[in-house]
């Protein structure tokens, strides 16, 4: 699949998305990640989390019981790690640890530097990476992305 036909599928899922506030369990960082991978891997690891959870704390809470990190359902997803200094392509999956919390903080590679994220307060946010200040990140490929 060529990099515009990425671009296109992903700017398809993320139709109406700008701007929708962030929702604990519904669309927050893990929802938004895990829909995009159901979109495009045709999975459904979305369906055990969606309403799971309403609340930071009830978040935590479900997390500790889940039994799997982001990491784990990506990887189970068929998702692969992109290697260390292998150009991200649109549709990456980026996590990066939050060192305060049980979860990883989520994005979507766009292209030209760009990601979509949704945060707390802010809702689905188009930015540079600059702006997320140089965070550590792993990039995570879904398989209909690798073709």
């Amino acid at each position: 699949m060529t990099s515009q036909a990425k671009l296109r599928q992903l700017l398809k899922y993320l139709d109406g998305l700008d701007g929708q506030p962030f929702v604990w369990g519904s669309l927050d960082c893990h929802t938004f990640v895990m829909r995009w991978v159901d979109q495009v891997a045709g999975t459904d690891i979305c369906a055990g989390v969606v309403g799971c959870y309403g609340t930071a704390q009830a978040a935590r809470d479900f997390l500790k019981g889940y039994g799997r990190t982001l990491v784990e359902v990506l990887e189970g997803a068929g998702c692969e790690l992109v290697p260390e200094g292998e150009l991200l392509e649109p549709g990456d999956v980026l996590l990066a640890p939050d060192l305060s919390e049980p979860w990883e903080r989520s994005h979507l590679y766009l292209g030209s530097g760009h990601v979509v994220s949704v945060w707390p307060g802010r809702g689905v946010r188009r930015v540079h990476l600059a702006a997320l200040k140089s965070e550590p990140m792993d990039a995570w490929r879904p398989p209909l992305c690798r073709r």
